[in-house]
């Protein structure tokens, strides 16, 4: 699963990187939440081709009666669910990040580390979007990340994590063609595990209300075995 991520990079990467001629207006965020605009890209145009950045809620409303919020999409299952399916062949978008968190639970006990891509560079999170309800009787633009099996680096800490795009596939997964269960299925395998980094960080992550630099510090790595107090 992916829960919070981070995107810290300047807006004239991003626009280099996801092939936007305008540089967009990003400020650096630390630690993103649930529920929060967040920025995504995705084809404005399906002659030309061309990409806007834009922001959208992270998040749609579960049905009644389960409640809460749907944050993510298995890859595996997503074109069989039907809130899913349609926004899996047609309305896709890419999730830029600079890392994303997860938390290795040991009893009552979690101890949060960052997952970034080597050398701590840019990346893209596989998202789809739609018109989801939002809780409060309307219908609003969102968007939620696909999420695969974990890859060797991942795999001790969670059982899930974002599906990671290689640069290559950025064109066919924002492509208006809609994509079928074989070619989904081969663009959402986990990011090989040498092409990515882990760092323990201080459970400060664990509240949205912290969003600066210090989130990303690197801490003494947790024993295997977390105690309570």
């Amino acid at each position: 699963m992916c829960g919070r991520y981070s995107l810290t990079s300047k807006g004239r990467e991003i626009a280099e990187a996801f092939g936007r001629a305008e540089e967009p207006e990003i400020e650096a965020r630390y630690n993103i939440g649930p529920g929060q605009m967040v920025p995504i890209v995705r084809t404005a145009d399906e002659v030309s081709g061309a990409r806007q950045c834009m922001t959208l809620q992270w998040g749609c409303q579960r049905d009644a009666p389960k409640g809460g919020m749907i944050i993510n999409a298995r890859s595996e299952t997503a074109l069989e669910r039907q809130a899913f399916s349609d926004s899996v062949k047609r309305r896709r978008c890419l999730v830029p990040a600079s890392g994303f968190f997860e938390w290795r639970r040991q009893g009552a006990a979690r101890a949060p580390y960052n997952l970034t891509r080597e050398h701590h560079g840019l990346f893209a999170m596989a998202g789809i979007w739609s018109w989801w309800p939002d809780g409060k009787g309307r219908n609003v633009e969102s968007m939620v990340i696909l999420t695969t099996h974990p890859n060797s680096l991942v795999s001790p800490i969670h059982d899930r994590m974002p599906v990671i795009l290689a640069r290559d596939l950025y064109e066919t997964w924002l492509s208006p063609a809609e994509l079928d269960a074989e070619k989904i299925a081969a663009i959402t395998q986990p990011l090989a595990a040498d092409l990515m980094a882990k760092t323990p960080v201080s459970t400060r992550v664990n509240s949205v209300a912290n969003d600066d630099p210090a989130i990303l510090a690197p801490v003494e790595e947790p024993p295997e075995q977390l105690g309570l107090f």
